[in-house]
Order: C-alpha cells, then sequence, then structure tokens
C-alpha cells in the first residue's frame, strides 16, 4: 500500500486543480479519460500547458532584484536566497516540483492514451511529437532545479530526476534516474519527435521540429557538447524568422507581443503570468548595459520607486525560446570550438539591432577566452528576465566562470546574502513532501 500511496503523492502535486482536469483520471472510478484527438489537443491547449514556466525559478537569478527581508521564508524569499528548501512546510503542494510534474502527467496522458484515441492519424503523430517535446522541456526545468550541474565523468552516477511517464496511479514511484540517463531521456525523446513533429504550428505557444531541434541545441550546450548544440541551432534557424531592429521603436508598447513577435519559436507563459511586473533588474545587470542600449531604455522603468523594474509593454513576457537565445547558442559553440571570426560576427550581427546606431561599435576578440567572455556578457543582457538565466549560472559556475551573487539591500547596500562560487547551494532538495512521503529517495 505505500508504494501506492507513494505514486499517489506525485499525482496529487502534480495535478493540482488545471483547465482539463477531467481528462486526467482513470476509468472506471467515475473518472473520464480522452477517447478522442480533439480531447487530447485540448490537453496542449489547456493553460497548464501553456503557463507552464515555474514562476519562482525566475528568482533564483542574478539578474534579479526583490525587496524580500532576509527574515522572510515563503517559497519567493527562500528561492531569492537560494534557501536548499523552497517550502519550509510539508502541507503546501512544492513550488517548481508540482508546476513540472503536474505539466509531464498531462503530456504523459496524451503519450499513452494517442494510440487508441479516434481521429486522424497524422494528427495523432503530430499531438505525440508535441508532448515528446513539452516533456522534455519540463524534465529539463527540473533536473537545473534538483540535481547537479552536468559533469561528464561523475553524470552517470550522480541523481538527477524520477523519469515519470506513466498515468497509473497504482504503479510505484520510480527512483530518480542519474543525470546521464535523464539527459539520455530527454534526447532519445526530442530526437522522436523530430521525426513526427511539423515545420510549422498553430500559434507560438504550440512547439514544431524547430522548437525540437532548438532545444536540443540548449541541452547539448548545457552539456557541453559545443559541436551538438551548434548543429542543432543551424537546425532550428532553417525556419523563417526574424530579429527585431530596436532602433525602429521608441517604446516596448510598439513591439509586438510574444506571440506575435517573430524573434520568438516558442513563447511559454510562467504559472503566475503577473511574474513580470514583480521584477526588477538587479544593480549590477543595470550597470551591465551600456548607457545607450535599447533594451534597456526600452524594458527597464522605475514605476514603483524601487529601483528599474522589468518592463515587457503589451505582454506578460516569455519563457520559452527565441531565436537570439538560439544565434548566441551558436556563437558560444563556434567560439569554444575557436572559431573565433564567426562566432564574433553572430555577436556584432545582433548588437547592432541592439545598442543605439549612433554608438554602436563592433565588438572584437583576440583570443578564444575573450570572444567567449563577450558572447556570454551579451547572453546576459539579451537573455534577461527569459528563464535561462539559472541554466547559464549553474552551468558556468560549473566551468569557473560565474563569481559569487550577492542579494544587497537596494537602498543600504546592505549584503544580505552570498551565493559563492562552487555552493552547494546551486542544487536545491527535493522538496520534504515529497520525501515525506518516499522516504528511499536520495536527497541531495
Amino acid at each position: 500500500m505505500k508504494r501506492i500511496i507513494n505514486i499517489s503523492l506525485f499525482l496529487v502535486l502534480a495535478l493540482g486543480i488545471t483547465s482539463c482536469e477531467k481528462y486526467l483520471d482513470v476509468e472506471p472510478k467515475g473518472i473520464v479519460i480522452p477517447k478522442d484527438v480533439k480531447e487530447l489537443d485540448g490537453i496542449l491547449n489547456s493553460y497548464t500547458s501553456v503557463q507552464s514556466y515555474p514562476a519562482h525559478m525566475l528568482y533564483f537569478s542574478d539578474e534579479v532584484y526583490a525587496s524580500f527581508g532576509r527574515v522572510e521564508n515563503h517559497p519567493s524569499a527562500n528561492a531569492y536566497f537560494w534557501a536548499p528548501q523552497l517550502n519550509n512546510d510539508l502541507e503546501s503542494s512544492p513550488v517548481v516540483w508540482s508546476t513540472l510534474y503536474r505539466c509531464i502527467y498531462n503530456t504523459n496522458v496524451i503519450i499513452r492514451k494517442i494510440d487508441g484515441a479516434a481521429g486522424d492519424a497524422e494528427k495523432k503523430q503530430q499531438l505525440l511529437g508535441e508532448a515528446l517535446t513539452l516533456r522534455s522541456a519540463y524534465f529539463f526545468d527540473l533536473l537545473t532545479v534538483y540535481a547537479k550541474a552536468f559533469n561528464a565523468s561523475t553524470a552517470s552516477g550522480d541523481p538527477g530526476i524520477p523519469i515519470m511517464q506513466s498515468v497509473d496511479v497504482t504503479e510505484a514511484t520510480p527512483p530518480r534516474s542519474s543525470i546521464q540517463a535523464t539527459l539520455d531521456t530527454i534526447i532519445s525523446n526530442l530526437n522522436t519527435a523530430i521525426e513526427i513533429l511539423p515545420a510549422s504550428s498553430l500559434n507560438r505557444s504550440r512547439v514544431n521540429k524547430y522548437t525540437a531541434y532548438a532545444l536540443l541545441s540548449r541541452v547539448y550546450l548545457y552539456m557541453e557538447n559545443y559541436t551538438q548544440s551548434a548543429l542543432f541551432a543551424d537546425k532550428a534557424l532553417e525556419t523563417p524568422h526574424e530579429i527585431l531592429d530596436y532602433n525602429e521603436y521608441f517604446s516596448a508598447w510598439e513591439m509586438p507581443e510574444p506571440d506575435l513577435n517573430p524573434e520568438y519559436l516558442w513563447t511559454r507563459l510562467s504559472d503566475d503570468v503577473a511574474a513580470i511586473f514583480y521584477l526588477n533588474y538587479s544593480t549590477e545587470l543595470i550597470n551591465a548595459y551600456e548607457p545607450d542600449d535599447n533594451r534597456l531604455l526600452l524594458f527597464a522603468a522605475d514605476y514603483y520607486g524601487t529601483g528599474e523594474y522589468f518592463w515587457s509593454g503589451a505582454g506578460y513576457g516569455s519563457y520559452g525560446i527565441s531565436f537570439p537565445e538560439i544565434y548566441l547558442n551558436k556563437a558560444e559553440c563556434l567560439a569554444h570550438n575557436n572559431n573565433i571570426d564567426e562566432a564574433m560576427q553572430i555577436l556584432n550581427d545582433l548588437r547592432i539591432k541592439r545598442v543605439s546606431i549612433y554608438s554602436f561599435e563592433p565588438v572584437e576578440a583576440a583570443t578564444q577566452e575573450e570572444a567567449i567572455a563577450h558572447i556570454l556578457h551579451e547572453r546576459k543582457l539579451e537573455l534577461a528576465f527569459k528563464g535561462t538565466r539559472w541554466m547559464d549560472m549553474k552551468r558556468l559556475d560549473k566551468q569557473g566562470r560565474m563569481p559569487a551573487v550577492e542579494r544587497t539591500e537596494l537602498f543600504t547596500g546592505e549584503v544580505l546574502e552570498t551565493l559563492p562560487s562552487g555552493s552547494p547551494r546551486y542544487t536545491f532538495k527535493i522538496p520534504g513532501r515529497v520525501m515525506l512521503f518516499n522516504p528511499d529517495m536520495v536527497q541531495n
């Protein structure tokens, strides 16, 4: 009976209340399961699938300033100060963990039920490919929070995450797979998805073949496999796209919302869509921009007297994949492979559309390390508040490229907390509520 309770806890924590709740139960216990393509498609159109990025992950990064006091211990403050546990109590559904495993359960419903569902065979393959791609993204998010940074020499033994693939509440909770096994699953699922996904999607909140390519580029970059990351970046960039020239805009209100923005390949909202309005730039990030960088002029605003916050205009932020990210993936890979000139060309092709045309000067690099440093700096500026910074901080810390991060009080400058280089707090502990019902699970 204990094992049934274990898996049930995973599902209770993962499911919560969703717009497609009626799809997620199991017959014959008075529960409805999807029986055709339309119902399965409804899962991918649900708020749960679209609003799938855990907002608390935004507070991990060094790009954010928040006015939390050091004595606060709610999940947002715990995330901001890198507390080992994001939830201090055993009663609440664990933030981050519950959001992502709820989404994983939804994708598992599609993956498990698609063969028996009524409907067009081609559409069924498309939905299967979408579910595999989304589940891979969710697995990867969990890995960056609850597992150590990838290290090729230890990844086969380092604990990863439970690879939940079932919708059967009577099955035992799986143990944590290794980091390597988790990444192998992600890569395998994405390669399978590529074979069956179409080249286009209904809208930017739905994934297609090029989204899977881009996710592979991101995953391989995290794994420091620069040849493969560059290969899949090139494949993702084969789809039509555009990089906006920020010199042509006077306000963020003039810019297209993420779902209409040609710079975005995949748009993804957070589970708290209003979170973007509470994110202030850290002082370090503000100072990293050139004074006439249009990204600062367009997106930074101080309306509350608490420092510059990220103002997204008419949109609510997007934590999916943008084409600038893909270009920066490629540039970094080229630099690591000592193709400095091409890497810097990609970097400057992006910068010329971001920095004022009246002061733009191309960045140059004489060495590989200079090129990498320039690209990482630009990546931090370009991808601010887009949900990738924690992944970058984690991999860069492992490489010895990440300085200590301080949380300071805005008005007094008092240092409230420090995340040192090499800190074990780059890996959060498995939530206490999960461990309560799964005592045999390996804890970080």
